[in-house]
């Protein structure tokens, strides 16, 4: 996928400023990866105490906070659902026709993806809404865990191929900023990618993070519970 190789490649320590663009304001992150790991990305949105304000800001793949999308391509404009049975029969459909959302809606995630199998180029997305985050939120971070769902507990970081995160501005289409994670992981199996966070200037910045730990998800929750 060429458009990932474009703007700002960034290092640890090193910042990219969303104020430099006054109007940006929906930005696209991806997390991408090669190979058959089975990645499921998460978000965290967190205050100063850098802990969750409340659950529904943990916004990961099997959320009981849904947002219905007004199309595929406009994920950032729709709604909230609940769990209806009476509409959806089961949570497993209400899961499968709704994608995850912070409880301010400023975070959306994406469908669900299985890493592929051929071991090509893997992409899953979360959505932000600038304009939407809530007065509370200092910063957002976005994680991957490997899923053991399959029962192949060996999957580890160390086996992901080139994991990069990559920021674009999802209303023109510019690709704003990327993070080659080049950490040499073991047998770490959760993954804190990168932030987005609130400056002392009132801006908001990317920060890339490429931190490992073992424990996959849970440990992730457990760091910002």
């Amino acid at each position: 996928m060429s458009s990932f190789n474009f703007g700002k490649e960034l290092s640890k320590g090193q910042k990219f400023n969303f104020g430099k663009s006054d109007d940006l304001n929906k930005i696209r992150v991806d997390l991408t990866w090669e190979g058959n790991a089975d990645l499921d990305v998460c978000a965290f949105l967190v205050g100063d105490d850098g802990i969750l304000t409340n659950k529904e800001d943990f916004v990961f793949y099997n959320s009981d906070m849904r947002w219905r999308p007004v199309s595929e391509d406009n994920v950032t404009e729709g709604k909230i659902e609940l769990f209806d049975i009476a509409t959806h029969r089961t949570k497993k459909a209400w899961k499968s026709m709704t994608v995850p959302v912070s409880a301010d809606t400023s975070v959306i995630g994406s469908p669900d993806v299985a890493g592929d199998d051929d071991g090509g180029k893997n992409c899953e997305t979360m959505h932000v809404v600038l304009d939407r985050v809530g007065v509370k939120i200092r910063a957002i971070i976005f994680g991957a865990a490997i899923y053991t769902g399959s029962g192949d507990e060996n999957v580890t970081f160390g086996s992901v191929k080139n994991p990069a995160i990559l920021v674009t501005n999802e209303e023109t289409g510019e690709s704003l900023c990327h993070f080659n994670i080049k950490d040499n992981f073991a047998d770490e199996t959760a993954l804190e990618a990168g932030r987005i966070l609130l400056n002392d200037e009132g801006e908001w910045e990317f920060e890339p993070m490429g931190t490992g730990y073992t424990g996959g998800m849970p440990t992730l929750a457990d760091i910002y519970a």
